[in-house]
Formats: structure tokens, C-alpha cells, sequence
């Protein structure tokens, strides 16, 4: 059984005006799920579970809904089709990426990137105002951030270690799939360095008051040593850059 598809905006005779009114409506989680049906056909259903064991996850983490509802807003700007399905007497709906989705997620990946990277991770945002608790609790969340670190590559391990080889070789998106889990892992080891580190700095102070004279000091040569690295760091990007 079939329903029929919504005709794109491109088909309608106001294709530059309509083209733009589309891409202004798309969001990065939008290119996301385009990319998706890039590589094949879901269900919304299989959309959010992939969105959630994937490697996305980490990269760009959405709430169900937001998910479950982005192929629908797709179709109806003409950027996907869909077709309904069997599926153990339920039917579900098959949402396929056109030539104009194709489109638009290759604009998409042209277009310069400008944005500065973002991080939403709660632990970081508790050690921001750790000075309204005490060590202990200080103490604690530094361990969470260096044990989810931890549980993260444990888990990720486990996943790949399943995988045969001839799985890997031929999965959709494998090679920039893999390479992106590099950079994950990259992070993973930052995160335990920066826990065990941290947790080092902080014998030298005996609460978590921040108007102390150990806790200013503390933060001055933290200040010190972040433009030290900054300034190492791009120097060494210049000078790779110029041997090049």
C-alpha cells in the first residue's frame, strides 16, 4: 500500500524563491537525518534508534520527538518521499531521500563552517559552580567525569569489538563513521588526563571557596598555563602550515 507523495517545491514553478524559503527552514539536525536517508531508506522509528546507538549521539544528541517529526517536515518541503509498509500487521511509513534532498544536503556540506564548537555536558556546568558546594561534592563529580569517561570507551569498545570485518568494510558511512570515533576517543582521553589532573590541583586547596588565597592563585596560574598552551598551540598550526 502506497500514499501519495507530496510534490517538491521545485515542481511548482517558483523553484529559486522556493529553494531558498526551504533552506532557511532547515536545521542542522535536518542535514542530520537527510544524510541519514542518504545512505538508505528508514522509518522514523529506525531514525531515532540509529540516532541514539550511532556515533551521533555523541556528536548531535536530539530528543525523540525531534527526531520522530524532522522526516515529515522533510517530505512536506519536497526534500524526501515516502512510501507505507507491512510490518508484522502494523504499517510504517519508509521515507526516502530525492535528487532535491540530495541537493541540499551537498549545499549544506559546502557551505563553510563558522560555528565554534559547543559542548552540553552537565559535569562541566556542576565544576563551573562547584563553588557553591563542598570538596566532597567537588570531589565526586570529578570522579563521575573520568568513570562515565571510562564506561563510554568500554561500551564503545564492546559495540566494535562485535563487529566482523567484512561488517565494517561494508557499511554505509564506515570509513567516516570510524574516523569520527577517533576523534570521540580523543575526547574520552581528555576528559580522564583532565579528571585526574584536576583532582591532583585541588590538594592545594582546603575548601571550595574562591576567594581564598589558595583558590586565587590556583586560578591565576590556570590562566597562565591555558594562553601558554593557546600560543604553543598556534604556533605549532603555523608552523606546520607554513612547511606546507
Amino acid at each position: 500500500m502506497s500514499k501519495a507523495n507530496i510534490t517538491p517545491i521545485w515542481s511548482n514553478g517558483i523553484t529559486h524563491l522556493g529553494y531558498s524559503v526551504v533552506m532557511r527552514k532547515l536545521t542542522p539536525t535536518s542535514y542530520a537525518i537527510l544524510g541519514l536517508l542518504a545512505r538508505r531508506p528508514w522509518s522514523a522509528y529506525e531514525l531515532n534508534n540509529h540516532m541514539k546507538e550511532s556515533v551521533l549521539r555523541a556528536f548531535w544528541s536530539r530528543a525523540e520527538s525531534h527526531v520522530y517529526s524532522e522526516p515529515k517536515k522533510l517530505e512536506g518541503l519536497g526534500l524526501v518521499t515516502s512510501h507505507t509498509e507491512d510490518n508484522g500487521g502494523r504499517t510504517r511509513t519508509i521515507y526516502t531521500v530525492n535528487e532535491e534532498g540530495r541537493a541540499a544536503l551537498q549545499e549544506w556540506l559546502a557551505a563553510p563552517t563558522e560555528t565554534y564548537f559547543t559542548m552540553q555536558y552537565e559535569a562541566m556546568l556542576k565544576f563551573l559552580y562547584a563553588g557553591s558546594g563542598d570538596m566532597e561534592t567537588l570531589r565526586n563529580n570529578l570522579a563521575a567525569v573520568k568513570d562515565t569517561a571510562v564506561k563510554e570507551a568500554a561500551a564503545y569498545a564492546a559495540i566494535i569489538g562485535d563487529f566482523e570485518d567484512e561488517t565494517i568494510r561494508t557499511m554505509p558511512g564506515a570509513p567516516y563513521n570510524g574516523i569520527a570515533l577517533e576523534y570521540l576517543v580523543d575526547v574520552m582521553e581528555a576528559r580522564i588526563h583532565w579528571a585526574e589532573s584536576t583532582q591532583a590541583l585541588l590538594t592545594a586547596m582546603p575548601d571550595t571557596n574562591g576567594d581564598s588565597r589558595q583558590a586565587q592563585t590556583l586560578g591565576h596560574e590556570a590562566y597562565q598555563r591555558v594562553l601558554q598552551r593557546l600560543e604553543n598551540l598556534l604556533g605549532q598550526v603555523d608552523s606546520r602550515e607554513n612547511k606546507n
